[in-house]
């Protein structure tokens, strides 16, 4: 057996609503040994910029009740934050794991790319049930690798 065929690949898959504590409870409960590899994709939610395109999407104030245009800009930064929290939220559940995981952002239209990171039959791959519900779906019970779906604790 090679070095790649030895090490099982991981792939924990988030989107801005995971339940990102839960489902690192089950890849630590899958990290049987030095031989892991984790890879957190987060799958982008494009449906913010196909609303920034539409002419007379605003954006409202939770505290004044303001609004503003909503653009193609402030998704883009919507869209950064978002990913700048998960990413500190999981480096610092990682760090308690002594583990360093590779962190990726895919667009939703870009799910098919996740059979590039399978690479073995024994990888497993650990995403949101909420994920059922949406497109996404479809191209991830394609996947040769076993997918656990973690329900959201509340």
């Amino acid at each position: 057996m090679n070095r790649q065929e030895d090490k099982r690949r991981i792939l924990l898959l988030l989107t801005e609503q995971s339940p990102l504590q839960r489902l690192w409870q089950v890849v630590e409960e899958h990290l049987a040994g030095a031989h892991n590899e984790v890879v957190a994709l987060f799958i982008s939610d494009e449906r913010w910029h196909r609303a920034a395109s539409l002419p007379f999407t605003r954006e409202f104030s939770r505290l004044s009740g303001t609004h503003r245009n909503f653009t193609a800009q402030r998704a883009t930064e919507l869209d950064q934050d978002i990913i700048g929290q998960i990413q500190a939220s999981l480096r610092e559940l990682t760090t308690k794991a002594e583990l360093e995981p590779t962190f990726e952002v895919l667009a939703e239209r870009e799910i098919s790319r996740i059979g590039n990171y399978v690479r073995v039959k024994r990888d497993l791959l650990v995403a949101p049930a909420a994920l059922k519900n949406r497109e996404v779906f479809g191209e991830l019970t394609r996947l040769s690798c076993q997918t656990l779906f973690v329900e959201s604790e509340e």
